[in-house]
């Protein structure tokens, strides 16, 4: 959010709010620092967990926005709760994304040496095939 720096400042001229300024900075670029970081990782799995951190940056962002109202006034405290909303929400559906996506993984790497060694029997229940399949972490 490249209204952070600016909100910052407003925030730092005020005695009582100039501690929430570093905290409130820090938390809104960790944010792209987290997301940045998760995308150059291999597994879904590790990718999830990063986004996780980014997550955990907005909410805290949130936070912050909100101890600031005061300063920084209901309008624009609401406009950066409101995008802050938004990557709160689409980085929910990518750690959804990425940890079904590891499951799938997961149980698609166990499911080749099981069909590999002739015994499919640990994934599948009774007369299923392989292609019926459907892992359980599927919704």
């Amino acid at each position: 959010m490249p209204d952070a720096f600016e909100d910052a400042k407003k925030l730092t001229a005020d005695p009582v709010t100039s501690k929430i300024a570093p905290q409130l900075y820090a938390a809104v670029c960790g944010i792209e620092a987290n997301i940045g970081e998760a995308y150059s990782r291999t597994s879904g799995k590790d990718r999830a967990l990063t986004f996780e951190y980014a997550l955990g940056e907005v909410r805290e962002s949130m936070s912050w926005y909100n101890g600031g109202r005061p300063v920084l006034g209901d309008e624009i405290t609401n406009d950066r709760l409101t995008r802050l909303e938004e990557m709160r929400r689409i980085l929910l559906a990518i750690i959804r994304r990425e940890r079904r996506t590891s499951c799938l993984n997961r149980r698609a790497s166990h499911a080749r040496r099981s069909f590999d060694r002739g015994s499919a029997g640990s994934l599948c229940s009774g007369s299923e095939t392989m292609a019926q399949w459907k892992p359980s972490c599927v919704a």
